[in-house]
């Protein structure tokens, strides 16, 4: 999760929804349907902004954004890409294999 510093100065327990930037999900080799489909849907209901899913079986990911993540940005391992205000270089990431 990316959050400001801040976030970090409450009292309680953990981070409420609206706290929340950015979440980064690595697709899990056991349950994938879980980050592609239940997770999405999750996030964009707490009003996550930005949610990017990196997905290690096919070396892909996807940026989802916009209120409810109406937009969805795909890439390949190696793309330059932006979420949100941040630009990152995924040519460092590695597939399972």
């Amino acid at each position: 999760m990316v959050f400001a510093e801040a976030a970090l100065e409450s009292d309680g327990p953990a981070l409420l929804p609206h706290e929340v930037l950015l979440v980064v999900e690595v697709v899990s080799m056991a349950n994938p349907a879980t980050d592609h489909h239940a997770k999405v849907r999750d996030h964009a209901a707490m009003g996550i902004p930005l949610y990017l899913l990196v997905d290690p079986r096919k070396g892909t990911g996807i940026v989802h954004d916009e209120p409810g993540y109406t937009s969805r940005k795909e890439f390949a391992f190696g793309d330059t890409i932006t979420v949100g205000p941040w630009t990152l270089d995924t040519g460092v990431l590695r597939t399972y294999a």
